[in-house]
């Protein structure tokens, strides 16, 4: 290759000193290179041509002998050429948007890393949370608390409620107990008018004359009768009752002296002989019992046992309550007996010295204070004689006059007190606590807890949507500006390819222009078709270049990452029936296109305007006819 190349620069050299000369002195004679040649040198023919004063002359040369394998002479010929440009691309994502932050914080960590998957909601960057936390628990305190006003003051309106409830309840139970009263008190009013407008009653007026005639003729005259008998003394029956009621009071007290001298005089010797004799003879009963024998010949021993000592048993029991009787009988009476004896004792005399004393004043003649009492009575059933004879007289003197006013207001009375009782009493609503302002407390709370809730939350970058992360462009201890991304996140969907252009590359490419994505190189190199998508001019201030954006038809098993760079060869045309040389047929040299021509042995310079260039092939715009041979690199 070294060779090749430098047998090109010997060429171009050579030719370039022909030109030069040709120009300055005339014409020159130029060597021929025939295919297949000897590359070792080149033989000049002494053939003289014209060269032009243009910038290209028809040189002449003499031709020498071929060196092989130098050059190849090729015809100019027509085809169709297809224009191609070489791209340098990436994938990236079809759409790519930018994650900002929208508050000023600093970054503690970032959780994803270029090219990750990440679903909506996963947290990309976790921020400073600064007082945050402490912010958002004073908030919620402060709920609490006021959450714990409101339920104490909705209590308290409660209870104030249900006072007012219950004070509305009496009141209307008070008001309805007022009007059975009043209309009670109207009925009685209104009756009471009745009656007195009636005058007394029947009964009223019959109970009067009755209350007449009984004092004036029955009561008077008892006290009469009973004056006249106390005047005149007791009589002969009376005394004698008295005298036996004194007799009968004496036996009392002789008997109960008597139990009293029997209760504390001692045991009665012939009770108590009687008693020890008992004794003697349940000692000898029970002596007899334990000396006698088992019959030996009884047919059942063990019943014969049960008899004898049934027998003692029943021995000793008898003792046991003939002593018993014995110690009973020396037993002093109880303390209690005797005082009951002497308390009857006690009671006996003196009912025997109020009997002695009443029969004393019978046998003593008329009684003076019982007299006195007797003309007492007298005076005063005269004197209610004279009260019930003005009742009947004021009982027959009914209705007056007063007594109809009377009934009459009553009956007033009654019916305004009916008429006030009617009337719904005012209800007063209980002061209770005002809820309101409390209620407003809850609220900004709320709020509160919300905003510090939302602000913790937003310490958290979270990802908006399903997708991959393209780039992260910020890191831990930086403070992004909200105007930045700190994040590019690639939507789901297959990857396109992306290529930056320059001013001229963006002219020549279009919208649906096909294209030969590559990736790698070598046996490993994956290749794809793709087509121009879009393409986005640059700014006019330069701060922004164009690009063009291209969809790829990836196989299912080599859909590569985002941000693999590819190789696009771009198919920016086809040219049909054109005039094609070989591409290392044309020369560049300071803005000119050059081709050497062969007709026969004789080779020379020809200036050419090319068209249409791709890998091996240039179109030949002006400058070449078809068939026309021309001097080209190896094949």
């Amino acid at each position: 290759m070294a060779i090749r190349l430098w047998r090109w620069t010997s060429l171009a050299t050579t030719s370039l000193l022909a030109i030069g000369v040709s120009v300055a002195c005339g014409p020159i004679s130029l060597p021929v290179l025939q295919s297949g040649s000897d590359p070792s040198g080149v033989t000049a023919v002494g053939q003289p041509a014209s060269v032009p004063a243009q910038a290209v002359a028809n040189a002449t040369a003499t031709p020498s002998k071929p060196r092989p394998g130098a050059l190849r002479s090729v015809p100019v010929r027509r085809d169709s050429l297809a224009e191609t440009m070489a791209l340098d691309g990436a994938v990236t994502a079809q759409t790519q948007e930018p994650i900002m932050y929208g508050w000023r914080s600093i970054v503690d960590d970032v959780k994803v890393k270029p090219g990750q998957a990440v679903k909506k909601g996963d947290v990309l960057i976790e921020f400073s949370q600064g007082d945050l936390p402490k912010t958002l628990d004073t908030a919620r305190s402060n709920l609490e608390a006021a959450t714990a006003n409101l339920a104490l003051a909705q209590a308290q309106a409660e209870a104030a409620q249900a006072a007012t409830a219950e004070r509305v309840a009496a009141d209307q139970k008070k008001q309805q107990q007022a009007m059975l009263d009043a209309q009670v008190a109207l009925s009685r009013a209104q009756d009471n008018l009745t009656r007195v407008k009636a005058g007394k009653t029947p009964t009223e007026k019959q109970v009067a004359d009755t209350a007449v005639t009984d004092y004036g003729t029955t009561q008077v005259a008892a006290a009469q009768l009973a004056l006249d008998a106390a005047m005149a003394g007791p009589d002969d029956n009376t005394i004698r009752l008295a005298q036996r009621d004194v007799s009968n009071a004496q036996l009392a007290v002789n008997k109960a002296q008597a139990d009293l001298n029997v209760l504390t005089g001692g045991p009665d010797p012939a009770a108590l002989r009687a008693a020890q004799t008992a004794v003697q003879r349940a000692q000898s009963t029970l002596q007899i019992a334990q000396a006698a024998k088992i019959d030996p010949k009884a047919p059942d021993q063990a019943v014969a046992k049960m008899q004898h000592d049934n027998a003692i048993e029943d021995a000793q029991a008898a003792l046991d309550n003939a002593q018993a009787q014995v110690a009973k009988l020396k037993q002093p009476p109880a303390d209690i007996d005797v005082q009951a004896a002497k308390n009857r004792v006690v009671d006996t005399e003196a009912t025997l010295s109020a009997a002695q004393d009443k029969l004393d004043k019978l046998q003593a003649g008329p009684d003076p204070a019982a007299i006195a009492s007797a003309e007492h009575q007298l005076e005063a059933t005269k004197h209610a004689l004279a009260e019930v004879t003005a009742i009947r007289d004021e009982v027959y003197s009914h209705p007056t006059p007063a007594e109809l006013n009377s009934a009459e207001d009553q009956v007033r009375a009654a019916q305004a007190a009916l008429d006030n009782a009617s009337q719904a009493p005012t209800v007063t609503d209980a002061a209770g606590p005002d809820i309101a302002p409390l209620q407003k407390v809850i609220i900004q709370d709320q709020a509160d807890i919300a905003a510090a809730q939302a602000a913790l939350d937003n310490t958290h970058l979270r990802a908006p949507f399903d997708g991959t992360v393209v780039s992260i462009q910020t890191k831990p201890g930086e403070m992004p500006a909200p105007s930045k991304p700190v994040i590019i996140l690639a939507r789901p969907g297959p990857p396109i390819v992306r290529i930056d252009l320059d001013d001229s590359q963006a002219k020549r490419v279009a919208v649906g222009q096909s294209a030969d994505i590559q990736i790698g190189t070598g046996t490993t190199a994956v290749n794809a078709a793709a087509t121009v998508s879009s393409v986005t001019p640059g700014t006019p201030d330069g701060s922004l270049g164009a690009s063009a954006n291209m969809d790829v038809s990836w196989a299912e098993d080599q859909t590569p990452k985002l941000g693999t760079p590819v190789q696009v060869t771009l198919h920016l045309g086809v040219r049909q029936d054109v005039l094609v040389v070989p591409k290392s047929a044309v020369r560049q040299s300071g803005g000119r296109a050059t081709v050497e021509v062969q007709e026969g042995t004789i080779r020379h310079l020809v200036s050419v305007q090319v068209g249409l260039s791709t890998a091996d092939s240039v179109e030949i715009v002006s400058g070449l006819t078809e068939g026309q041979m021309v001097l080209a690199g190896p094949a």
